[in-house]
C-alpha cells in the first residue's frame, strides 16, 4: 500500500492486517506490473473501440468529469490525430490506469492528449477536459485500485466496498449475488486516516467468496479535511528542507531566546508616547506609501504618520516635498540602529530586510502604533482602533493570513508550545500598546534572522510566535481575509477567479484594509481592478490556492489566488460565491490619489535602484505607469463629486461610484395645512402629515 508523507498528514494508523497486507502486496506486484505495461503496449491511436473497451474492462477506472473551457497541460500522450469525440477520447484515458485527465479542442482535430495526476489543469476556453474521480476505484481480479484524495485531505469513510460481482458506476454501485461483507471492514482497517491507498483485488487480500465466479472489486471513499489542509504547501516545500536540522538544534535555540529575554532591560517608562502610524517605505517604495497616506488623510485621520526608510538615499528633498502636504514624519533606520542589524536576511524569496517592521515598533518614540504596509489602504479612518474594548484588553491585535503553520513546523518545539492548527498572522496591519507588548516586540527582532527565516514564511509570524513564546496577549481578528479581485474570462481567454488583494476586517467584521499585495505593477481598467470579492460558506473548509496568473493588457503577468473547496476543483463544482466588491469608490480615490504624483517624482536612477524591501522590476513598473498614465483622463472623468452636488433642497437618491453619477432629487415642502413630522437628511427626504 502507499503511504502519505507523514510530515503533511499525521502518523499512519496501523490496522490488524496491515502487516499482512504488505506482504501480499508484494506477491501480486510483479504481476501487476506485467499487466500495466501489457495494456500500455495494446493500446494506440489505431486500436478499435471494441478492444479499448475489453481493455479498459481490464484496468481500473473511476467516474469522470467532464468539463468544457477547461484545458490541462504538462508532459502528456497523444493518442491519435482526428480524435474529436469526448466520449472516445474517455475510453482512451479510462483504458490507461496513468491517466487522470483528458484534454481535447473543440472544432479542431489535434488528437486526445491524456495526463497524469501531476499535471495542471485550468479554465481556458475551446477545450474539454475529463477529469477522473479518484474517490472511487474499479478493478478486475488480479488488478489493482487506487483510492486517492485532494491534497490536505484524507480517507474517512468508506461509502461502498464489495468484492465479487458488484456492479454499477461510481456513486451507483451495487452488490451482486456474489459478495465478500468483510470487504468493508478490511478497506477500512487499510485505508482510513491515508490521503491514498491501493487495493489488490485478489483472494489472498479478500479471500474467495465465490471461487467459479469472475470477480471484481468495486469501491467509493469520502474525504475529508486533514490537518495540512490550510497549510502553504508551496511554502512548506521549501522550508521542510530544514526541518530536521532546525529539531536538532531546537534546545539551544530555546535556551538562546530564554536567555534574551531574561537580559532584556526593563520598559522605559515615560520615553514613549502618544498614538501615530508607522510605514516602512524608501526609494520607490516611497510611491506607494503616498497613495495609502493621501487616502488616510482624505478619510479624515489626523494620527502621526511616521515613514521610515534605510539612508539619505531614501528620503531626498525631492521626496521630502513629495509628502510635505501631509504633515508625515520621517525617520531614518541608520539613526537608531548600528549597520549590523541592516544587514538582510536570507530566505525563501531572497535577501530582505524583513527586520525593518519590529525594528521601527521598537525605536519610534511613539507608544501607541499602528503599523501599516506601505501597499495597504484604508477603506476609512482606522483611529477607533485604539478606543476598541480588546485593544485595552490585550494590547495588541493582530490580522490573519490565508494559511495555517504545519504541527509539524520545528517553530513550536522551539517556543515550547503544543502545536496549534491556527491561522497564521499576515503583518500588513497590527495595532499595539509598546508598554505592554515590550518583550514581545524585542524578541521578534531577536527572531528575523537567517534561522528562523527558514522556518516562518517572511517577517509576518515571527509577531505572533513571538507573542505567543513571551507569553503576550494578543487579539486575533475573526474574519478571514476576503480575497478581492477581478474574473479572468473578462481580460483574456481563460477563466476563473484571479485574487490579488486581501480585504482585511475591523473587530465587527466591517471592511477596513485593502492590502493590495500582489497588484504592484499590473493594472486593469479602471473599475475592473477591485471589483469582484469571493466568499466562502464555510472557513474551515475553503482554502486559498495560488493559480496560474492574468497577463494584463500591460504585459505584465498579474499573479492570482483562488479559494477552493476539499475537493478536486476540476471533478466538483465550485461552492464559493463571488460577488460585486462594492469598492468601486475607493478604487476611484485609489487611482486619483496614484495620478496625483508627478512623473518626475522618482527619477529613473532611483527607480532601476535594487531594493530589499521586497520584489521589483523597473520594466514592469514603467509599463504599468504608462498604462496609468493613459487611464488618467477616464480617472478625472470619473471623479463625480465635482460634476454633480446635491444643493440644500435637494437629497441624495442614488449614491456616487465610479460608473454612475450621483442623482439628486428636489426636497418635498410642507403644504400650508402640513407639518413637517420627519426632518430631511441628505439621503432621504423629509416627511410632512396634515395637521387637524
Amino acid at each position: 500500500m502507499q503511504r502519505v508523507d507523514t510530515r503533511q498528514m499525521g502518523q499512519p494508523r496501523l490496522g490488524k492486517l496491515q502487516s499482512i497486507y504488505i506482504i501480499l502486496i508484494a506477491i501480486v506486484a510483479l504481476y501487476q506490473e506485467q499487466q500495466q505495461t501489457n495494456a500500455a503496449s495494446i493500446v494506440t491511436s489505431n486500436t478499435p473501440a471494441s478492444e479499448i473497451q475489453a481493455i479498459r474492462e481490464e484496468q481500473p477506472k473511476g467516474a469522470f468529469k467532464v468539463r468544457s473551457d477547461t484545458r490541462c497541460n504538462g508532459h502528456f500522450h497523444l493518442v491519435g490525430w482526428g480524435i474529436s469525440s469526448v466520449s472516445d477520447c474517455q475510453q482512451h484515458c479510462q483504458a490507461d490506469e496513468r491517466c487522470a485527465s483528458f484534454s481535447l479542442e473543440q472544432a479542431n482535430d489535434r488528437g486526445c492528449f491524456l495526463f497524469d495526476d501531476k499535471a495542471p489543469c485550468k479554465p481556458e476556453l475551446g477545450w474539454i477536459s475529463g477529469h477522473r474521480d479518484t474517490r472511487c476505484g474499479i478493478a478486475q481480479e488480479n488488478s489493482a485500485a487506487t483510492l486517492s484524495c485532494p491534497f490536505g485531505t484524507v480517507i474517512s469513510n468508506i461509502v461502498f466496498a464489495s468484492y465479487g460481482s458488484p456492479s454499477g458506476d461510481c456513486y451507483a454501485f451495487e452488490e451482486g449475488s456474489c459478495h465478500n461483507p468483510d470487504t468493508k471492514e478490511i478497506i477500512e482497517d487499510l485505508c482510513l486516516g491515508e490521503t491514498e491507498c491501493t487495493l489488490s483485488a485478489t483472494g489472498l487480500v479478500f479471500g474467495d467468496p465465490c471461487p467459479v465466479v469472475s470477480k471484481n472489486l468495486r469501491v467509493q471513499a469520502e474525504c475529508t479535511v486533514g490537518s495540512s489542509f490550510n497549510e502553504d504547501v508551496y511554502f512548506n516545500a521549501w522550508s521542510s528542507r530544514h526541518w530536521e536540522s532546525a529539531n536538532k538544534e531546537s534546545q539551544t535555540r530555546t535556551q538562546e531566546w530564554k536567555t534574551f529575554l531574561d537580559s532584556l532591560p526593563s520598559y522605559p517608562a515615560g520615553k514613549y508616547s502618544g498614538r501615530g502610524i508607522i510605514v516602512v517605505a524608501g526609494g520607490r517604495y516611497l510611491e506607494p506609501a503616498v497613495v495609502m497616506i493621501k487616502m488616510l488623510r482624505q478619510s479624515g485621520c489626523t494620527l502621526r504618520i511616521q515613514v521610515w526608510h534605510v539612508g539619505k538615499e531614501e528620503m531626498t528633498e525631492a521626496h521630502r516635498k513629495l509628502i510635505s502636504p501631509y504633515d508625515v514624519e520621517t525617520r531614518d533606520f541608520k539613526e537608531f540602529v548600528n549597520p549590523e542589524m541592516l544587514k538582510p536576511i536570507q530566505a525563501n524569496v531572497g535577501m530582505r530586510l524583513f527586520q525593518l517592521k519590529p525594528l521601527a515598533l521598537l525605536h519610534s518614540d511613539l507608544e501607541d502604533i499602528l503599523l501599516l504596509d506601505s501597499d495597504n489602504c484604508p477603506v476609512k479612518d482606522p483611529t477607533y482602533l485604539f478606543n476598541s474594548k480588546e485593544y485595552h484588553e490585550t494590547g495588541t491585535i493582530f490580522w490573519p493570513d490565508y494559511w495555517k503553520t504545519s504541527t509539524e513546523n520545528p517553530i513550536w518545539n522551539i517556543i515550547e508550545h503544543l502545536p496549534k492548527s491556527e491561522w497564521e498572522q499576515e503583518s500588513g496591519q497590527l495595532l499595539l500598546h509598546k508598554e505592554t507588548a515590550w518583550s514581545a516586540i524585542n524578541l521578534c527582532v531577536h527572531f528575523n534572522s537567517d534561522f528562523y527565516m527558514k522556518l516562518l514564511n517572511g517577517d509576518k509570524d515571527t509577531f505572533r510566535f513571538a507573542w505567543v513564546a513571551a507569553g503576550v496577549p494578543f487579539k486575533m481578528i475573526q474574519t478571514w481575509p476576503t480575497p478581492i479581485g477581478t474574473l479572468k474570462e473578462l481580460h483574456s481567454s481563460e477563466k476563473g477567479f484571479c485574487g490579488h488583494t486581501m480585504l482585511q476586517h475591523g473587530l465587527e467584521g466591517e471592511p477596513l484594509f485593502v492590502h493590495h499585495n500582489q497588484l504592484k505593477h499590473a493594472v486593469l481598467k479602471v473599475g475592473d481592478n477591485f471589483k469582484f470579492r469571493k466568499l466562502t460558506n464555510s472557513l474551515e473548509q475553503f482554502r486559498a490556492v495560488p493559480v496560474p496568473g492574468l497577463t494584463v493588457q500591460s504585459g505584465v503577468v498579474l499573479p492570482c489566488i483562488d479559494v477552493q473547496g476539499p475537493g478536486n476543483p476540476m471533478v466538483e463544482d465550485d461552492q464559493c460565491t463571488v460577488e460585486e466588491a462594492d469598492l468601486l469608490d475607493f478604487e476611484r480615490r485609489y487611482f486619483e490619489a496614484q495620478l496625483s504624483i508627478p512623473k518626475d517624482a522618482f527619477t529613473e536612477q532611483e527607480r532601476l535602484t535594487p531594493s530589499l524591501l521586497g520584489r521589483d522590476d523597473f520594466k514592469d513598473q514603467r509599463r504599468h505607469r504608462e498604462l496609468m498614465e493613459a487611464q488618467k483622463p477616464l480617472v478625472q472623468f470619473l471623479q463625480r463629486d465635482t460634476n454633480t452636488t446635491c444643493t440644500a433642497q435637494e437629497f441624495e437618491v442614488v449614491k456616487p461610484t465610479i460608473l454612475n453619477d450621483r442623482v439628486c432629487k428636489p426636497l418635498t415642502k410642507c403644504g400650508k395645512d402640513e407639518i413637517e413630522s420627519l426632518p430631511a437628511t441628505s439621503t432621504s427626504d423629509r416627511k410632512c402629515e396634515k395637521t387637524n
